[in-house]
């Protein structure tokens, strides 16, 4: 059921407070072009459509399109008849009843438009002859109608139902408009020797012209919708509909309590805002509320007429509201815009309905829609330019409401094309738009009465504030001193297990110089220098920096420390990558909450011409080695990740040979990351340069060079990170 069809349509276009008239004319000018393209390509198909034919295609329905969703029956070749000659004898309702005279019509609700008085009288017969395949005999189906007029119906020459009472005259006829369960005949399809059946409508609806001249082309239909489908489908729709109508409930409720809310505001603070968004909500509840009501007007169909159509015009006040609402926010002037917006639906009244395009559908309504979303968006546009409170959250409130009921006009027009197997959930839609601007005017008059409230508060508390500001602030002092002296101990007691963990002799290999150095920061980190000594003689030294600083990095410590301990010691295994590939799963699972290790590990074999090195990186600066031959430094570059950031990073062993004079230097990044007074960072290329001027030096002396060519170049800034060397050096 379209949720929209009952909407007023009027339209608009405003583009500035300050709006003149060769713009408006423009807009006008636009909207003719608009018709004419739009005449040209739906008026001339909608009168082909209805042309007479002198052979009818006879469709055939199937199970399967039966039970996945309903069946329009009323946009299909019907045979037409006006008036009500042939209705006493009853002929014409049966199966082999002769209609080839009849005018043949594509779809049995029509345009008033594109019809004269002789086209339709008030009432007339209808009839459709379809196919439908065996299996639909086993299943039970459900006749849908909706109309505002009066029908019978017969099915295969046997009447099946009723819906009021059709009569070619108006004190006679009883006028119905079905709604929920009552729209539905059930049935049961007999077969038939020629496999077709007829489905024959006596319909009235002597109503139909007056109203179309007393509601200014509102209602211009006249017809009937049919539906066929499934009895299971069918129950589903009604379940559908009673959410809906839940829904609508929710919607009044919720609309009624924000009018009474800010009705109450009005009168206690005053002020234009509260005025325009009570009547926007009002406005709104009481649209729905009559939606609602619907239910209760089935056989008061002219009653119910008047109703919605009132509730167009209910509608219509509340959004001209709803922009007035905008403008009290945002304007402190009184705007000519309001104007324009508040006069659009008279000028489209006697304006629009001479234009073809705006006559169609709801394209007048859809308009006067865009009309009011385009201005409220130029307001909120302008107030976000302005840097005014607010404008963000009611432009994207207003962004919403436009973005979800333009589907929904646009989805009933048949504009675009919705996912969805039942109409019923498009209302969602229409829910979602229309408490879109509401929640977001709500939570702006929130914020409003927030903040004034806490403008209040505050200066409540500066005068409290000027009474107590001696005790408050010997009271943070003492908080502060006391926090201090905490994390001063803490951070001492995270140096002294960083400095415990550090080996205090250095290794004494054969062949080997080595030499391993730690300069902590000012701030503890997580730097770690370590050596260990297989049974066959195997040196497996280790540099590491672990995230962070103070307490968590030192546990993070502790545990490499422990597994390298194990590592080292395991005669199964014999690279680097291999101690590192089981470790970087254990700490993960330690779960430290984004504390990683990053390590380098090289397992040092004593050869006769130097040295074997097996070196493997975990997210540490890479590894320089200075050949002494050639007097050149070459950077081991490796692909590498931090211990306990994946579980099966690929860590792989690099070879390195060093022989006489040659020298492998591992660091941390506080060497190459060293900044200096004027926050210049030192860099990897000076750290390369560094080392390429070490021939001739001792480990010690060289880590000494690097150390003092750092200090140097910071000027006496204070060191930011830990730095840490290991330099292993054939002799």
């Amino acid at each position: 059921m379209a949720t929209l069809q009952y909407f007023h349509k009027g339209l608009s276009f405003k583009t500035s407070s300050l709006l003149t008239p060769w713009l408006f004319v423009s807009i006008l000018l636009l909207f003719i072009q608009m018709s004419f393209v739009f005449g040209q390509n739906i008026g001339p198909q909608r009168m082909r459509s209805q042309s007479t034919s002198a052979s009818q295609t006879i469709p055939i329905l199937n199970t399967v399109r039966l039970a996945v969703s309903d069946t329009s029956l009323s946009e299909m070749p019907w045979r037409y008849y006006a008036g009500d000659t042939m209705a006493g004898n009853l002929l014409w309702v049966q199966s082999e009843f002769n209609d080839s005279a009849w005018q043949t019509i594509s779809q049995t609700s029509r345009n008033l438009a594109q019809l004269t008085k002789q086209d339709w009288t008030g009432i007339a017969l209808y009839r459709l002859r379809f196919h439908v395949d065996s299996a639909a005999y086993s299943q039970e189906l459900v006749l849908q109608v909706r109309h505002r007029g009066a029908s019978e119906i017969y099915l295969d020459g046997k009447f099946i139902g009723n819906f009021g009472r059709p009569a070619s005259k108006r004190e006679q006829e009883q006028t119905m408009r079905p709604y929920g369960e009552r729209t539905a005949l059930r049935v049961r399809l007999e077969p038939t020797p020629d496999g077709i059946h007829t489905i024959a409508v006596r319909y009235s609806d002597s109503w139909a012209w007056e109203r179309k001249e007393r509601f200014f082309a509102s209602y211009t239909h006249v017809g009937f919708g049919m539906y066929l489908l499934a009895a299971n489908d069918f129950a589903r729709g009604i379940r559908s509909n009673e959410r809906w109508y839940t829904l609508m409930l929710l919607m009044v409720g919720g609309m009624a309590a924000l009018c009474i809310l800010h009705i109450n505001l009005l009168i206690f603070s005053g002020g234009r805002e509260h005025l325009l968004y009570s009547i926007f909500t009002g406005g709104v509840a009481l649209y729905f509320g009559n939606r609602i009501a619907e239910k209760w007007f089935e056989y008061h169909v002219e009653l119910l007429t008047w109703l919605l159509a009132i509730n167009s015009y209910v509608l219509i006040a509340a959004f001209i509201a709803c922009v007035g609402f905008f403008y009290a926010v945002f304007s402190t002037k009184r705007p000519i815009g309001i104007w324009i917006v508040g006069f659009s639906p008279i000028f489209f009244f006697w304006i629009g309905g001479n234009i073809p395009f705006l006559k169609e559908g709801n394209n007048t309504f859809l308009g006067f829609m865009a009309l009011i979303f385009v201005d409220i968006m130029r307001i909120v546009i302008r107030a976000i330019y302005r840097k005014q409170k607010g404008a963000w959250l009611l432009g994207v409130g207003g962004l919403f409401f436009a973005v979800f009921l333009g589907t929904q006009i646009l989805w009933e027009n048949k504009y675009i094309t919705l996912p969805l197997q039942n109409e019923n959930y498009s209302g969602l839609f229409v829910l979602l738009s229309f408490l879109s601007i509401p929640l977001a005017m709500s939570i702006f008059m929130s914020q409003k009465i927030a903040a004034t409230n806490k403008e209040l508060a505050d200066k409540l508390l500066e005068v409290q504030d000027l009474t107590e500001k001696t005790i408050h602030q010997e009271v943070a002092r003492k908080v502060l001193q006391a926090d201090n002296d905490r994390k001063t101990q803490e951070l001492e007691e995270a140096r002294k297990l960083q400095l415990s963990m550090l080996p205090q002799t250095m290794p004494e290999v054969q062949g080997l110089d080595i030499a391993m150095f730690m300069q902590t920061a000012t701030e503890v980190g997580g730097d770690y220098y370590d050596y260990f000594m297989a049974a066959d003689g195997t040196l497996t030294v280790a540099i590491g920096d672990a995230t962070g600083h103070g307490v968590k990095a030192g546990t993070m410590v502790a545990a490499t420390k422990s597994l390298l301990a194990v590592m080292a010691q395991d005669e199964t295994i014999s690279g680097s990558a291999d101690v590192l590939k089981p470790s970087s799963p254990i700490l993960k699972r330690m779960n430290l909450k984004s504390m990683f290790m990053a390590l380098a590990v090289a397992r040092i074999q004593p050869a006769p011409a130097g040295a074997e090195i097996l070196l493997a990186n975990a997210g540490m600066p890479s590894a320089l080695v200075f050949r002494a031959q050639q007097n050149l430094v070459e950077e081991v570059l490796m692909k590498s990740m931090p211990l306990g950031t994946m579980a099966n990073f690929p860590y792989e062993d690099r070879q390195i040979s060093l022989y006489k004079g040659d020298t492998l230097i591992l660091m941390s990044d506080g060497f190459p990351e060293r900044f200096d007074t004027d926050d210049e960072i030192y860099g990897y290329d000076n750290a390369k340069a560094a080392c390429a001027h070490v021939a001739g030096m001792t480990a010690q002396e060289i880590i000494s060079h690097c150390v003092r060519t750092a200090d140097e170049w910071s000027k006496g800034a204070p060191l930011n990170d830990d730095m840490t060397f290991v330099v292993v050096r054939v002799v």
